[in-house]
């Protein structure tokens, strides 16, 4: 049944393509929408998550402050998740925990986020990402592991046709328009532009790019922009050995030398592959976003405080009720 099920598909946009004349609209119900309406949801929490970065400002003064203190106090002021991977933690790779912060200023949360994870980069880029419900932190490296990393789909059919260019007087890179002026031949996409040159009369022909070869070039320079040398994007990539590093402890026991996971590097943080008129591609969100952006962040109805800031004064619930003067049995004091 699981090899039939495929066929029976096809077979149906087959018979799809000859029923030009049905006129039955087709409603699609179940995953589809769902995926739809959890599309949506997640693509709104993005947005109010970045809405706190952007539009909210901070007061912070770190002096060597250990940056898992710096990130804790900033999460703390504004009031969201803020998770830091730290190279303690089981994974065993990511920002030193005691790697020290100097920063003083009054600017947005986003501002100030980016300022400590700049002074982390002592031996790796460091940035940031929204994931389901938080911002996350650390190096690039420890945000690409393959559990961090994202299925999305890119429609570039609009970039697939490349629209016509007729010469001008001055232009010797295309046909000149001659005497029966230009005809376009064929379909939009692999249409081609006749003209007559005006010096020697021949025609001449120039004939526009394939839309496969258009994707191609999207492919490439997504892959040479977008964090280059670390794509797989179905080219043959070489392969590095790795270097275990010997566990001393397990020497002495006599157990075979183990490999910890800092050691193990990750060559490769994303796959990118071209279906029909959609990219398909698998990243992390810091990737993703350096593709297609971030939604327009949504603004915080209301003003986010520090969390750590105090008052000396009792809470309005709290303060004792003015008790209106007793009037007095003497008379008032005449002048």
């Amino acid at each position: 049944m699981r090899h039939t099920i495929p066929a029976a598909m096809i077979a149906c946009m087959g018979l799809s393509s000859f029923a030009p004349a049905q006129t039955t609209p087709i409603v699609q119900t179940g995953p589809p929408a769902a995926a739809a309406s959890k599309e949506q949801s997640e693509e709104q929490e993005r947005a109010k998550l970045l809405g706190v970065l952007v539009y909210t400002n901070v007061t912070v003064k770190f002096e060597d402050t250990p940056v898992r203190e710096a990130i804790d106090s900033l999460k703390r002021n504004l009031g969201i998740q803020i998770i830091g991977r730290y190279s303690d933690d089981a994974i065993g790779f990511g920002i030193d925990p005691e790697t020290p912060v100097s920063i003083e200023t009054t600017d947005t949360a986003l501002e100030v986020l980016e300022q400590i994870l700049i002074q982390c980069e002592v031996y790796e880029d460091c940035t940031w990402q929204l994931r389901h419900g938080y911002v996350e932190v650390s190096t690039k490296e420890r945000l690409s592991v393959p559990s961090a990393r994202e299925v999305r789909l890119y429609h570039i059919r609009d970039f697939m046709i490349e629209p016509p260019r007729f010469a001008t007087d001055s232009d010797e890179t295309t046909p000149k328009l001659g005497k029966y002026g230009a005809a376009t031949l064929g379909t939009p996409a692999t249409a081609t532009i006749c003209g007559r040159n005006p010096v020697t009369g021949s025609p001449t022909v120039t004939r526009r790019k394939m839309p496969e070869d258009l994707a191609t070039e999207i492919v490439e320079g997504i892959v040479e922009i977008v964090e280059p040398g670390k794509w797989d994007w179905g080219q043959e990539m070489p392969q590095e050995p790795a270097h275990p590093i010997a566990n001393p402890t397990n020497s002495s026991a006599g157990a075979p030398a183990r490999t910890p996971r800092s050691a193990q590097s990750m060559d490769v943080w994303a796959s990118i592959r071209l279906w029909r008129d959609q990219l398909i591609v698998k990243a992390p969100d810091f990737m993703h976003r350096q593709i297609n952006g971030y939604p327009k962040p949504i603004r915080p109805q209301t003003q986010i405080e520090p969390a750590a800031q105090s008052s000396t004064q009792p809470p309005p619930s709290q303060t004792p009720a003015a008790t209106p003067p007793t009037p007095s049995s003497q008379p008032p004091h005449k002048p």
